[in-house]
């Protein structure tokens, strides 16, 4: 027994010899394990990184380092010839217990280490399973097909082959003279299409992937966003860009807008890139993407009724002759946006902010600017306003006076202001604006007799500006 004297704080403490030696042989093993971790390089397992495993991995160490304080102890104790946990009189059974506590201990680390090894193979191995699977899906995603149809001419005629007797020669009409054609025998044409069964069915091999491993979210998202750039020119190109009227978008990139919506929904928040991206005479009708970098794209005889793309870029896009129904935009910067001509109707817009953006001839029909609508060094030539809610005082605050020049733009008394200000209760307001609630019919006719009048071509507003 050993007295350990703290007289200065006021007591004496008895330990035994055998639990200092303990402790001396715990502190021991604690310091020869730091330092060979230290040596080697190992990162020691944090909790909060796959905690079930390294609670596991810790559980496991400290089985270890306990078991290896008790062998080591017993066996100094046997050499010795102390009593631990009563007598030894079986010296032979006493060694042969130490033995079998010693194989354990040197047993374990080797066991635990096996354990680490093991699942480093399976995160290889899963890895690498996840890596098969997107080269497959994006594999998948562009399948082409080779298609026969039968050749139209410019009319949209289908064409045939001309009649040959059996020597090979053309029959000719006995009338005209122009060669008899063979209705039996179309003429035929290859053409490699996209193989659309494929190609969604990659496409949702990817959002899987997605949903299994978060970590390739934003490698798979990319990837789908690359696959919108290239395959929305590849329909453009595919379409008469003089006839009139919008082309709902191809059923493959429809399906990746959703699974873009989806992950984002899941908590995916970085933004998107679709910058340069050509959506001409496409309809992007209810579509909601969030936080997209739009930067150059064109969006010129699109349609873009109830979509949403909060938060995003517009940098020197293109809106001409662009429809916008039942739109919500909210903390989106436009910035050198070309929006002539275009069309905002039922327009809920909040936090836009309009830098140096070109208006000219648009027309902003039951549209209602919320809080914090900001028109910075834009033009409005040629612009009208029927039926606008301004919810927050853009007159006292934007000083639409200054933003927006009133003798380029055209309005009635329809518009309602925050201050509940309108035409026909404010002598200051431009003479050529109606102090009546004109009908839609009567609206556009004044509307365009004005930009008539101030030599505004909407047919050709980038040289009326």
């Amino acid at each position: 027994m050993t007295d350990l004297d703290f007289s200065d704080a006021g007591f004496t403490l008895s330990v035994s010899w055998q639990w200092l030696f303990l402790i001396g042989l715990t502190a021991l093993f604690i310091i020869l394990a730091r330092m060979t971790v230290k040596t080697h390089g190992l990162k020691i397992p944090q909790l909060h990184e796959r905690p079930f495993f390294n609670l596991a991995l810790w559980a496991g160490a400290m089985l270890a380092t306990l078991l290896a304080v008790i062998a080591l102890y017993e066996f100094a104790a046997i050499l010795l010839i102390t009593d631990y946990l009563g007598d030894y009189t079986d010296r032979h059974t006493a060694l042969r217990n130490v033995g079998l506590f010693l194989a354990a201990i040197f047993g374990a680390p080797f066991l635990v280490w096996r354990t680490v090894i093991a699942n480093k193979q399976a995160h290889t191995a899963e890895q690498g399973l996840y890596t098969d699977r997107i080269a497959k899906a994006v594999e998948q995603i562009g399948a082409d097909k080779v298609m026969k149809q039968q050749l139209k001419s410019k009319s949209g005629k289908p064409r045939f082959e001309n009649k040959r007797n059996t020597d090979g020669k053309l029959v000719k009409h006995k009338t005209t003279g122009n060669p008899v054609i063979d209705s039996k025998k179309p003429i035929m044409i290859e053409r490699t299409v996209p193989n659309l069964e494929v190609r969604i069915g990659g496409l949702f091999s990817l959002l899987r992937i997605a949903n299994d491993s978060p970590t390739d979210i934003p490698s798979i998202a990319r990837v789908l966003c690359a696959y919108i750039r290239e395959n929305t020119r590849q329909q453009i190109s595919e379409i008469s860009l003089s006839e009139k009227g919008f082309h709902a978008l191809r059923a493959d990139i429809a399906v990746v807008f959703d699974i873009l919506k989806a992950m984002q929904a899941s908590g995916y928040s970085e933004r998107l890139n679709l910058t340069q991206t050509d959506f001409r005479k496409l309809s992007l009708t209810n579509k909601v993407l969030k936080n997209v970098d739009f930067n150059g794209s064109n969006f010129s005889d699109s349609r873009l009724d109830g979509s949403d793309f909060s938060g995003s870029n517009f940098q020197s896009c293109e809106f001409t002759y662009s429809k916008h129904d039942d739109i919500l935009d909210r903390d989106t910067e436009l910035q050198r946006v070309c929006l002539r001509n275009t069309s905002w109707k039922l327009t809920e817009i909040e936090h836009l902010h309009f830098k140096r953006c070109d208006f000219s001839g648009a027309f902003f029909h039951k549209t209602c600017f919320r809080s914090a609508v900001n028109f910075w060094n834009c033009e409005f030539k040629g612009t009208a306003f029927r039926s606008t809610a301004f919810e927050v005082d853009n007159r006292g605050s934007n000083k639409i006076s200054r933003t927006i020049d009133d003798m380029k733009v055209f309005s009635d008394a329809s518009n309602v202001w925050a201050s509940g200000i309108h035409p026909r209760d404010d002598q200051d307001l431009p003479n050529h604006w109606p102090t009546d609630d004109l009908t839609k019919a009567e609206f556009i006719e004044q509307w365009r007799a004005w930009q008539k009048s101030i030599g505004f071509d909407p047919e050709n507003p980038e040289g009326s500006a």
